[in-house]
């Protein structure tokens, strides 16, 4: 995924903003399946991904978020 991103890449969601290709590294792998209901907006310049806004699906997250309360 690194390759196909832009070195000034930046991603944007409704938790903040992370800037630069090793800001995206994520979750290391771990062998499970991740399921995650959202859009993406992808801008794109000299062929690699410069930015993406990520829209979650809030009305999927709601009852995990939930299930810490009590």
């Amino acid at each position: 995924m690194l390759a196909l991103v832009h070195e000034d890449f930046v991603y944007l969601d409704a938790m903040g903003m992370q800037k630069g290709r090793e800001s995206i590294r994520g979750i290391p792998a771990h062998g499970r399946a991740i399921r995650v209901h959202y859009a993406a907006h992808f801008t794109f310049k000299d062929r690699l991904a410069i930015r993406e806004e990520a829209f979650f699906d809030t009305a999927v997250l709601m009852p995990f978020a939930q299930q810490g309360e009590g």
